[in-house]
């Protein structure tokens, strides 16, 4: 068995300089990796910021009779918690969506965000279990080939 000399190898790690470099030729943007990590820590900051409001204004709904905590986050935990026990069973999934999709379209052109064509209604579609994972509506709007609108469950 062969062994390596003493001195004769370098460290698999490639330190501040040498990563910076990389980062810059793997990711291709014009902040530096600490930038960019100071720039996460900030939107994580504001995530949070927004979850304990959020919390704070649901918890009187959902949680009237319950102690808020005086750890905001562990708050946030009990609020998430709490709203995830009425989510529906995976595989009832598509079958809510399909029963939801009439109030959805009405909501949609109340609030005028999109034109919706009556003649050409939307339409759930269950994603193959091949092509699947954990599940995610997309929607394809019509064009010239695809005429019909597409909720596309993946």
């Amino acid at each position: 068995m062969a062994t390596l000399p003493e001195q004769g190898g370098r460290s698999f790690r490639l330190g501040e300089a040498l990563y910076e470099q990389k980062f810059a030729l793997d990711i291709q943007v014009a902040s530096s990796a600490a930038q960019l990590y100071q720039k996460a820590l900030q939107d994580k900051a504001q995530a949070q910021r927004q979850m304990i409001s959020n919390t704070a204004q649901l918890w009187p709904k959902y949680l009237p009779t319950t102690p808020v905590p005086e750890d905001s986050m562990h708050a946030v935990r009990l609020m998430v918690d709490h709203l995830s026990q009425s989510h529906v069973a995976p595989e009832q999934f598509v079958a809510e969506v399909r029963r939801q999709i009439p109030a959805l379209a009405q909501f949609v052109e109340q609030q005028d965000l999109l034109t919706l064509d009556p003649d050409k209604p939307l339409v759930v579609r269950e994603t193959p279990a091949t092509c699947g994972g954990s599940p995610v509506p997309r929607s394809r709007l019509p064009d010239r080939l695809n005429r019909r609108p597409i909720l596309t469950i993946t």
